[in-house]
This record gives C-alpha cells, structure tokens and sequence, in this order.
C-alpha cells in the first residue's frame, strides 16, 4: 500500500478487526477518528444520536466494502484513509509497512514472548512446539529469510 490504499487488503482487515473487537467498537473508533479529521457526511456524527449513529456507520461501512458498483467503491475509497488510522498498530503496519524492519521486530518480539510465555507456563508439547515456530518463523522474516550458522 504504498501511496494507493488496497481496498481488498482493507477489507480483509478490517473483518479481521471486527472479529476481534466486534462491529460496535470497531465503528466508535473509525467514527471518533472520522470526526476529528474528516469532513464531510460520509458518517453519522456521534454527538446527536450515539447509538443510532454507530448503527447508521456500521451499515454505511459494511455496504461501503460489500456492495459492487462505482458509488460504494469511491465511498470505500473516501473511508479508507480514516479507517486505516483509526486501526490498532498493529493491524495497520501489517498493511502499510508489512517488510518494515519496526513491523517485524514487533511481530519477532511477540512471538518469542508467546514462545517463552508457552514453555514457562507449562504449554502442552504440541503447543509449545508452535509458539516455538512461530518465533523461529518471525526472527527468520526479520533477517530477510536468511539463516547464518554460527560456530
């Protein structure tokens, strides 16, 4: 996503975010961070009618992403700036800076945090033998992919 913002990636997330935190905090979020930086009606203002306003952007939000045709994909592309700032850390390096060295150095740090958290916690074998991997898995991507051998 370097200047363009992929919706399709967006997308993806954003059901990824809403799976995690549920629809109603997930539209809090991107409606406070809409009407600190947004302009115009593309959402609902908070202040009037809260319950009634998030219900209003979650189904402006899902038909913006959801529905075909030129006038959902310009309101899709309209959000997506508010949407993508309004996301976790986390999520939102995952789509803009997936290579980042500060992206993966997170993700390796987590990893291995889970991986130790696994083995100090008592995590049955099959478990521990994943957060294990998955760690690997992280410090490997931070280095390119490449292994080193050290004697």
């Amino acid at each position: 996503m370097e200047n363009r913002i992929d919706i399709l990636r967006l997308k993806v997330e954003l059901e990824s975010w809403v799976q995690a935190a549920g629809w109603k905090m997930v539209t809090w979020e991107i409606t406070v961070y809409f009407e600190k930086h947004g302009a115009g009606d593309l959402l609902s203002p908070l202040h009037q009618e809260p319950d009634k306003s998030i219900k209003r952007n979650r189904q402006r939000i899902q038909r913006a992403f959801n529905c075909h045709g030129y006038q959902y994909q310009a309101k899709a592309l309209a959000l997506a700036p508010y949407i993508l700032a309004a996301m976790p850390a986390e999520r939102r390096a995952r789509l803009t800076a997936p290579t980042s060295i500060n992206y993966l150095a997170s993700l390796a740090l987590k990893e291995c945090t889970e991986a130790v958290n696994a083995l100090l916690l008592g995590s049955e074998p099959g478990r521990l033998q994943i957060e294990i991997d998955e760690a690997i898995n992280s410090l490997r991507a931070m280095g390119g992919g490449r292994t080193s051998r050290h004697r």
